[in-house]
Formats: C-alpha cells, structure tokens, sequence
C-alpha cells in the first residue's frame, strides 16, 4: 500500500511537467488522474475535498495552491529548470501559439494571441525588440522571472529580491523537490516511493526553431539578466534538494 495516495504537481511552465505528468497515470484510474487543473478551478476544489485518492496538476500559483500543498496527507511535488533554458523555451512556446502553424487561436485570449503574434515575428537574438515586449505589463506577467512568481506572488507587476526571498521560503513546504537536470536521478527516487509509476520521455520537439546567439556576450548578458532572482531561487531549490530529497545520489550528480 502506498504512503500517499494523493499526489499534487504545481507545474511551472516549461519544466517538462507535461511529460512528468504522465508518469504517474498507472497508479490512478482516468477519473482519478487531472492534468491543467489552472482551467477548472472549481474540480481542483471539489478533488481536494472528495476524500479518495487522486493526481492533480495544474499551471496553478502556489497562493492557490498553498492549502493544499500544506496538508500532512497530500505527496507535493514541483520541478524548477535551469532559468535561461526555461525562459527560452517559453518564448518559443509563446511564439509558437501566434504562428501560422498553432491549430486553435480561437482558444486564445485575444491579448495573449495579438502579443505571441507581435512576438512570432521578433528573432530572439533581437534582444531590443524582445527587451520591449518583455517590458510590457503582459510581457512581464508571462516572462519576468517566472519561476519565483509561481512561487510568490502571482499578481505583483515586476518581480524583486522580496519575491525571490518567499518564494525560497516555499519551496522547503513540498515534499519533493527537485530540478530538471536532476530528472534521472529524482525517477529513480520517486519510483522506490510509489512502484508502477511509468519511465520519462524528456523527448520534446520545439514546434518553433529560433536558435539564439549565445555566442554573443551582450546577448546572452540580456538572458541572464532577465532570468538573475529565479537563478537564485533555482540554484537554492537545486541545493536544499540534493541535502533533503536527492542525499544518496548527491555525490554522483555534477554541480
């Protein structure tokens, strides 16, 4: 019988939650397993309260979460990424959803499409272009170090070091923690916890080719500049995980 049989995954975009989902659908029935709860408010609510086992995850602010993330019988978990990596692969995705290729548009909020559209046409080696989307109040509510937004504050304009300091703070109210370059090594311990659960395929075509010029220092400045609070939450939820979560394998992992 398995410790927990309640499971929640605060999913921050872009940090191969989608695939990490699905790890855990054999352990669950189908109308126990719920992904992209952020869109059905009112089931994330009434799953929490039903009493029987279940998987959730969602693109849900920890302030939302925070209840649920507390309880003594609920296994949390979430997944941080390298913050220049993940920065840019939201800006793919984002370009993505305004070009030709992206199927529904209509499902899109009319602001978010006109701005991905806006974005779609934008090289990101264009780093005074992006800079001026970025800055924008959209821009920096979809961008601007997102990370410790999820973790913090979901509805403050800019991100700032006070941010940054409570959403370390969070982190330590998970259960699991961990970041995606420790992938391997956080399966390995999550299936001696819970036996069943499926293998990961990271495997994840971007839909949008936009190689960036990191070869350019003035470009890749602008990518870790714009990325510096979640590279210090990020860097703090790497280390407390592989004291806390990872200890057996942390000597086998490169820092």
């Amino acid at each position: 019988m398995l410790q927990y049989d309640k499971i929640f995954f605060l999913h921050i975009p872009k940090t191969a939650g989608s695939a990490f989902n699905h790890i855990f659908k054999p352990l669950f029935g189908p109308d126990r397993y719920f992904e992209h709860m952020e869109s059905q408010p009112e089931l994330f609510l009434s799953v929490q309260r039903d009493g029987r086992p279940f998987f959730m995850s969602g693109h849900v602010y920890f302030e939302a979460a925070c209840p649920l993330i507390e309880r003594s019988d609920v296994f949390t978990i979430t997944i941080l990424r390298e913050p220049v990596a993940q920065l840019i692969s939201h800006l793919k995705w984002v370009k993505y959803v305004g070009s030709p290729k992206y199927p529904d548009p209509n499902a899109i909020d009319a602001e978010i499409l006109e701005f991905a559209r806006e974005l779609f046409r934008v090289p990101l080696s264009d780093i005074a272009s992006v800079g001026d989307l970025l800055d924008r109040p959209l821009g920096l509510r979809l961008f601007d170090n997102l990370q410790v937004r999820y973790l913090s504050d979901p509805f403050v304009l800019r991100v700032g070091p006070e941010h940054a300091k409570r959403a370390i703070e969070n982190i330590i109210k998970f259960k699991f923690v961990f970041v995606l370059e420790d992938m391997a090594i956080a399966h390995e311990m999550l299936s001696r916890k819970f036996p069943g659960i499926e293998d990961i395929n990271l495997y994840n075509e971007a839909q949008i080719v936009d190689d960036v010029d990191f070869r350019n220092a003035e470009i890749g400045n602008f990518y870790l500049e714009r990325t510096a609070l979640d590279r210090q939450l990020y860097l703090s939820a790497r280390s407390f995980s592989l004291r806390f979560h990872l200890l057996k394998a942390a000597d086998a992992i490169p820092r």
